[in-house]
């Protein structure tokens, strides 16, 4: 996925493309939706994060500290990943200090622009034991789409997954997440019955997703810190997860993965994700 570029609004007009167009004529009046989105200077996505993450902190006590945390968990894992794009640790006050996005999001929790690219190979159970492959499992691979005023993509998508899986969400050794803002964990984790609702402020508190904690996320530096090439992200988070199990993911590793799960969106219709898929691996 290419999207540097030297017109700066350009990644931003492809990331609105995304969006309901329709929905940013209506509300803006704008006969050009796609050169409305971009003037804030940032991605539309980041309002949708920033909304969310207002939403969130009064209904669970989240503070803005509580979003940093997660911004300085993942560049801890992405300062241990030679892949990343940003590999160099910051502090919460760091990501605290760092320039004002849109409250309460500052820069360094929010995704970047970059380029990357991402490949998977998948093969049959046969072609695995013939060539004695160091292969995992793909248990699930789930897709929908968002349903206006409906539960939300993640919350139907972790019961579809689970199922089809045979496993529950205690069985998840680790997850990659869709944090184009680092709030996102927060709000996933708890879509994703990792934990209990409400519950999300206290699992990043008390360390229970970083590394030697209850359920790791993100450990390749997750989109704010590894980077977030949106057509090559959800491979990415693949590969992430796969090296994991496999044990090769170096001062990353977490001890005795066997579970993993990968969560990845795009788009934005009304008020949910245009398209999710959750993809469950084992070994």
């Amino acid at each position: 996925e290419k999207m540097s570029h030297q017109d700066k609004t350009a990644p931003f007009r492809a990331l609105i493309s995304a969006m309901d167009l329709e929905q940013i004529r209506e509300e803006t009046g704008t006969d050009d939706p796609l050169t409305e989105g971009t003037k804030p200077g940032r991605s539309g996505f980041m309002d949708i994060y920033a909304a969310k993450a207002r939403k969130y902190m009064a209904a669970s006590g989240a503070t803005v500290e509580d979003f940093a945390r997660v911004a300085a968990k993942d560049s801890r894992f992405a300062a241990m990943n030679p892949k990343a794009q940003f590999q160099q640790e910051r502090t919460i006050e760091e990501i605290l200090d760092s320039k004002k996005i849109i409250d309460p999001l500052t820069i360094a929790m929010c995704s970047p622009i970059g380029d990357g690219s991402a490949a998977l190979v998948f093969c049959s159970e046969e072609f695995v034991k013939r060539n004695s492959c160091d292969a995992v499992q793909v248990r699930t691979i789930t897709l929908l789409s968002g349903i206006p005023g409906g539960a939300s993509c993640n919350e139907r998508g972790a019961a579809i997954a689970y199922q089809a899986a045979g496993i529950g969400p205690e069985d998840v050794s680790i997850a990659e997440l869709h944090d184009a803002a680092s709030p996102a964990e927060m709000f996933y984790i708890e879509e994703l019955g990792l934990c209990g609702v409400g519950e999300g402020p206290q699992m990043i508190r008390t360390g229970q997703t970083d590394l030697g904690g209850r359920i790791p996320c993100n450990t390749s530096g997750g989109l704010v810190a590894k980077g977030h090439p949106v057509g090559a992200t959800g491979c990415a988070q693949i590969i992430e997860l796969v090296e994991q199990l496999r044990g090769r993911a170096g001062k990353r590793q977490v001890d005795g993965a066997r579970v993993g799960l990968a969560q990845n969106g795009g788009g934005w219709l009304v008020d949910d994700t245009a398209a999710t898929t959750l993809t469950i691996l084992a070994r």
